[in-house]
């Protein structure tokens, strides 16, 4: 005989059992209904059912746009830095994720069409592959997480640049010397780049405060940034972007002589930008369209031997390491999150960079 169902719990609700599914080695999954009496469960269960072959639905019609929006502004934003969120998350699924795939359904998606993605856009460069396959990945995962799919099409999806990858550049000592004697308007933030090494948003993001003429040391503390016109002043890249360096003495001499002309004139505040044209923050990427554009025209340095501000950073960690050999040393003072990074750029491809003199 089978066993007797269970019909009343102490509480004397009606307590009704029934199959809603099954796991994938084929055993039931079960499911307690409960009410007033055997109608009123079994109610319940039907209830149930008809919601779940509705959200079943839903799923099998989930538009993978649709899923990405939810995940970018449910999952990404509110834990990243704004500038991270847009750099790395939402500008690659914008440009190049939500384009290819429109109205596709995120259930329909496969390996294959994964496959054949990033095989058209392998002329892209290795970071911006490296950024789309995380943003896939974080979608697909989030996707299982509400059980809208049953796997990551991503899994064991690798992708590689077919991009030809471009040589390092930097100016030779000689050269690099020459420009930090320069007495151009914009020189200052020129000789900053190739004596301390700061990345152009460190630049930016520097202020009279952060500099210690006394005990002749640089703080880096801020990144300035931009999307569009909206500028973002917030900390450096990573914690070990956070840094103290030592200032050579020919930089220090000039922002002792910037500085007292600015005190001299009214306009020195610690907390005043040293990047600034006309009242207003510069930009990285003003920087680069103006100020700097302006500096190579003044010392009449040819197209083909400008080097980006970057490239000055490079400059200053290849120059730096000749001098001392010592890569702990040179990844300190960039502010590297990881030694291998150093290693890789400054040891094992040192003699593969093409080196820049501009002195004739």
């Amino acid at each position: 005989m089978p066993r007797p169902k269970r019909q009343n719990r102490s509480d004397g609700r009606y307590e009704l059992k029934r199959t809603i599914g099954h796991n994938a080695d084929g055993t039931r999954i079960q499911k307690s209904f409960y009410g007033i009496n055997k109608d009123d469960a079994l109610r319940r269960f039907h209830e149930f059912m008809t919601d779940a072959e509705r959200r079943k639905a839903e799923r099998k019609q989930m538009i993978f746009t649709s899923w990405v929006d939810k995940w970018l502004y449910t999952y990404k934003q509110p834990d990243v830095k704004e500038t991270s969120f847009i750099s790395t998350y939402k500008r690659p699924c914008e440009n190049f994720i939500i384009p290819h795939f429109k109205e596709c359904i995120l259930q329909d998606i496969t390996q294959l069409d994964i496959k054949k993605f990033f095989n058209g856009i392998s002329h892209l460069s290795q970071s911006t592959l490296d950024k789309i396959l995380i943003c896939l990945n974080g979608i697909f995962e989030s996707a299982i997480d509400n059980d809208l799919i049953a796997k990551n099409p991503c899994r064991n999806v690798s992708v590689k640049s077919k991009a030809e990858k471009e040589k390092k550049r930097t100016y030779d000592k000689e050269s690099a010397d020459m420009l930090c004697a320069s007495d151009h308007k914009y020189a200052l933030y020129v000789h900053i780049l190739l004596r301390m090494g700061l990345r152009c948003s460190e630049l930016c993001g520097l202020q009279w405060g952060d500099i210690d003429l006394k005990n002749g040391t640089l703080s880096v503390t801020r990144a300035l940034t931009c999307e569009g016109s909206q500028i973002f002043i917030d900390k450096p890249k990573s914690a070990t972007s956070k840094r103290k360096l030592k200032i050579p003495q020919d930089l220090l001499e000039r922002f002792s002589a910037v500085k007292t002309e600015l005190v001299n004139n009214g306009e020195y505040l610690d907390k005043n930008f040293i990047a600034m044209h006309n009242g207003h923050n510069i930009t990285p990427n003003h920087f680069c369209d103006r100020q700097l554009k302006a500096f190579y025209n003044s010392m009449k340095i040819p197209t083909e031997k400008r080097l980006s501000p970057h490239e000055l950073r490079h400059t200053c960690g290849t120059l730096l390491y000749k001098e001392t050999k010592d890569i702990y040393h040179v990844s300190r003072f960039l502010g590297h999150s990881d030694i291998a990074i150093t290693t890789k750029t400054y040891v094992h491809s040192e003699m593969q960079d093409e080196e820049v003199c501009i002195v004739t």
